[in-house]
């Protein structure tokens, strides 16, 4: 007996797997659509999906709560997911006060805003006035009549050195924070006050105190250490009733004085 087998149509059989792919292939995207639409129907419709609560955590003076709002863009009723939150942090992180800041959303109607400000403790004095912020970053330019100046002010460096060697510059800048942050540790400087910090590359740095007339040499780290030696020497200085121009405070044990 002689047997026949029908060969399978593979051309056939291919096709029909082109189909059902092509057919899977339209119900996947139609369903992609149906739920794409729907979403952004209710995200523009629905009430309890549109911003009604604007929560900003790290604002004071002067970044007041009402300039954060007005740089972020965000207005109550907005549809919240149709607020680009990238696009929000780019708008703040030009206002030069935020150091750093972050949006996020908390459904159904709720947009979070959470920054860092900077906070100057000195005004770098190159050409132009500009406030020095805790790590020693230069933030913003002090704007006469609208910014406060009520900071003591580092001079010293020209803008030209500045640019020329940014790494050492932002050294020089801990540097002076660092005096200062020994200065406000000392009793002294509660009587004296702080008008201006002096660099200079050979000598290294000056103190010149708000509410006398002279100038305190320092010099280099360590300067914790060299500023316990000023307490000391103003109240013997106070019982001699001695005037002077200048005190330097670079050799230890023992303070010199330029009358």
């Amino acid at each position: 007996m002689v047997k026949f087998f029908r060969r399978s149509n593979v051309k056939l059989q291919a096709r029909k797997r082109r189909w059902k792919l092509f057919v899977r292939g339209l119900w996947t995207l139609g369903a992609v659509l149906v739920v794409t639409v729907t979403l952004r129907y209710l995200s523009l419709h629905l009430e309890k999906l549109k911003i009604n609560n604007i929560l900003i955590d790290g604002a004071g003076e002067p970044l007041t709560t009402g300039v954060v709002l007005s740089r972020s863009g965000l207005s109550v009723g907005m549809p919240i997911f149709s607020v680009d939150l990238r696009e929000v942090v780019r708008r703040l992180e030009e206002e030069p006060w935020i150091d750093r800041v972050k949006a996020n959303r908390r459904l159904p109607h709720t947009v979070i805003i959470s920054l860092t400000r900077h906070e100057p403790q000195l005004i770098l004095s190159a050409g132009k006035f500009y406030y020095l912020g805790s790590r020693g970053e230069v933030f913003k330019e002090v704007e006469g009549g609208k910014d406060s100046r009520d900071f003591p002010v580092l001079t010293g460096l020209s803008r030209d050195e500045i640019e020329q060697d940014p790494p050492r510059a932002r050294e020089i800048f801990q540097q002076a924070l660092s005096l200062l942050s020994a200065y406000n540790a000392e009793t002294a400087s509660q009587s004296l006050g702080l008008s201006e910090i002096h660099y200079d590359k050979a000598t290294g740095f000056s103190l010149y105190p708000e509410r006398e007339h002279f100038r305190v040499l320092v010099g280099f780290d360590p300067f914790a250490a060299k500023l316990k030696r000023l307490g000391r020497a103003l109240e013997k200085l106070k019982k001699m009733n001695q005037s002077f121009a200048a005190i330097d405070l670079n050799y230890e044990g023992r303070v010199i004085l330029t009358l």
